[in-house]
């Protein structure tokens, strides 16, 4: 009889110390979660104006930084055309493809000019645009945003294009011209679905589907250089490719998820930190690579 009234306290010792255990476990989740939640609750317009003035500071930093270290690196931009083939031409003519080189672009300024209009857009959010922004913010609509992606990713991916052996100034236009859309479209989704619990995806769909085919174009180059040029890459064309392509699948899955209002992206200024935190990296990376990569 002893020995089974010390079994049953044994066991209701155990069941009354997990019964602690678990709600210690879930004390300790509750007051996570509330400690993230204030976190993401403390974002102002303080923390995004620091953000700013680091980017742009830091932006103005790198234009200088590949202006001296990087040495001179020129591709040619080249446009194809159709000519006649003199040597088999004897009886009748025969066209065959040929190409001109148009301009041979040193790839140091191209980052110097990327870097110094990537500036321009952050510290003009500190300054004469500051009041217009804030309304932007509480609005949940950054047109200027768009702006800076339409410019500043469309020469980034422009280069990467171009170092991975897109050389063809019409292909190279029309990469360009496709990250523009990009930024159109996805502003466009932003303005379509302001106020709406229930997102509405067509617009999305067709910036995403875009911004693929951009990719689709520079990784067909890839494909070519390995099976007839039969020669690899410098190491940081692999570099910047892969920088570029986590850069912009980072900011597509920012734009996804506000739009579905997930989670913290429910909260504007979450959105338009994450924008600037992968805009800050991204950037910074992809001139680190150049200029480690042709210094």
């Amino acid at each position: 009889m002893a020995k089974k009234t010390s079994n049953k306290a044994k066991i209701k010792s155990k069941v009354t110390k997990k019964t602690k255990t678990r709600k210690l476990i879930t004390t300790s989740l509750k007051i996570t979660r509330k400690t993230k939640l204030g976190w993401v609750n403390t974002i102002d317009h303080k923390q995004l104006r620091i953000l700013h003035i680091l980017s742009g500071v830091l932006f103005v930093v790198l234009a200088i930084a590949a202006g001296t270290i990087m040495k001179t690196t020129n591709y040619q931009l080249y446009t194809s055309y159709v000519t006649r083939d003199e040597l088999a031409s004897r009886t009748t003519t025969v066209l065959v493809p040929a190409a001109h080189n148009f301009y041979e672009l040193d790839v140091r300024w191209a980052v110097v000019v990327l870097m110094a209009s990537a500036a321009i857009i952050p510290l003009l959010m500190v300054t004469k645009l500051k009041d217009r922004y804030h309304s932007w913010i509480k609005e949940g609509v950054h047109p200027w945003r768009w702006i800076d992606v339409a410019v500043t990713m469309a020469l980034t991916v422009g280069l990467t294009a171009l170092v991975s052996g897109v050389q063809d100034i019409l292909t190279l236009k029309l990469v360009v011209g496709l990250i523009v859309l990009v930024a159109v479209l996805a502003w466009l989704s932003e303005r379509q679905n302001k106020g709406l619990n229930k997102p509405v995806w067509s617009l999305f769909v067709i910036s995403f589907i875009t911004g693929l085919f951009v990719w689709a174009v520079i990784a067909s180059s890839f494909i070519s250089t390995y099976i007839w040029g039969m020669v690899r890459f410098p190491w940081f064309v692999y570099a910047v490719v892969t920088m570029t392509f986590i850069g912009f699948g980072l900011a597509a899955i920012n734009h996804y998820n506000y739009l579905r209002r997930y989670g913290n992206w429910k909260n504007y200024m979450f959105v338009e930190r994450n924008y600037l935190i992968i805009n800050l990296v991204s950037k910074f990376a992809f001139v680190a690579i150049f200029i480690m990569g042709l210094k």
